[in-house]
């Protein structure tokens, strides 16, 4: 077995093994969450059952918190990839995380980056992303439809330009937030290009650190990534868990006073689950786990955009606390 082939397989099994557990540990709820009718099922062993895949998403569908079998935990981005230097986002800093090394932003959630420094650095690496993936961008043309690509990066470029008026203005939880989010959106939109066109082939293949873990999203199989196969029971429990961190996400979008534009964001990755689960139901289980991945970067851009309307201008700005329990 050459070294090309072990990797894919590890990065196989790591991503539809390992991911799912650690999930499933540090989101109790996406346990909860998940359709009861694979312990239903008995003679047959749990990890080789497909879980019962929910039905397409429909408008106001309440889901489970949490990346799943992507990343260690609600909001986590690592899983193949170590975790960030200190202080950023939900392991998203520059370790060699699974978006292919671009490198990862400044901030943080609970504010250790809110300061006009970690807002800069925010900005400046999202920045750079968006410039590489407008290489992708111009590479891609005419060799796949790019509507809903140009859409996101296009997007993504006005988030940039709300997080450095952000940062102007003193704001500087929203201005770490947004840029994330227009970071997060920018890195969509690469791997729709990556997985119909192969990562390899766009430019920005070169400017990622090489044999420091897959590129997130990139399974064997999808995209022109190899030639191992995703099975039916594999494939069902990515998309189950996609449903069901959709199903959360709308329920905090529903809560939210300040939606933003997640709810545009949150529609779309329906769409990818509904797109995910026709695949699914053709019995392609690779093409439905490409498309379950879009849906679940679409929802960290959600999660960003959400954290961006209610971030603390600075590390030293108290946050609402919310009522006790009754």
């Amino acid at each position: 077995m050459n070294w090309k082939t072990l990797a894919a397989t590890t990065a196989l099994a790591a991503a539809l093994g390992v991911g799912v557990l650690a999930g499933s540990l540090l989101s109790p709820t996406a346990t909860a969450s998940v359709p009861l009718s694979l312990a239903s099922q008995t003679g047959q062993a749990a990890q080789t059952t497909p879980t019962a895949v929910p039905g397409t998403q429909k408008p106001g569908v309440p889901g489970v918190p949490g990346d799943g079998w992507q990343g260690p935990g609600p909001r986590g981005r690592g899983g193949f990839g170590g975790p960030g230097d200190p202080g950023g986002p939900r392991g998203e800093g520059h370790g060699p995380g699974p978006d292919g090394g671009f490198g990862g932003p400044g901030g943080g959630r609970f504010g250790g980056g809110y300061t006009a420094e970690g807002a800069t650095r925010a900005i400046s690496s999202t920045t750079g992303v968006i410039s590489l993936v407008k290489g992708d961008l111009a590479y891609a043309t005419g060799k796949m439809d790019t509507a809903t690509v140009e859409t996101w990066v296009t997007n993504a470029d006005n988030l940039l330009k709300t997080a450095e008026t952000a940062n102007s203005n003193g704001e500087y939880g929203k201005a770490v937030e947004t840029a994330n989010a227009a970071r997060e959106l920018a890195l969509t939109a690469d791997l729709v290009m990556r997985q119909a066109l192969g990562a390899d082939q766009l430019p920005s293949y070169t400017q990622r650190p090489q044999g420091r873990g897959p590129d997130r999203g990139m399974l064997p199989g999808v995209g022109a990534q190899g030639a191992l196969t995703v099975t039916q029971a594999q494939a069902s429990r990515v998309l189950a868990n996609l449903y069901n961190n959709i199903v959360s996400q709308q329920a905090v979008v529903n809560s939210s006073a300040n939606k933003g534009d997640a709810a545009t964001y949150l529609a779309a990755a329906k769409d990818q689950y509904n797109k995910a689960y026709t695949a699914y139901q053709a019995g392609k289980y690779n093409e439905a786990v490409g498309a379950a991945h879009v849906g679940q970067s679409l929802l960290r851009v959600v999660d960003l955009l959400l954290g961006a309307e209610t971030a603390p201008n600075g590390p030293d700005v108290p946050v609402q606390v919310p009522a006790p329990f009754v």
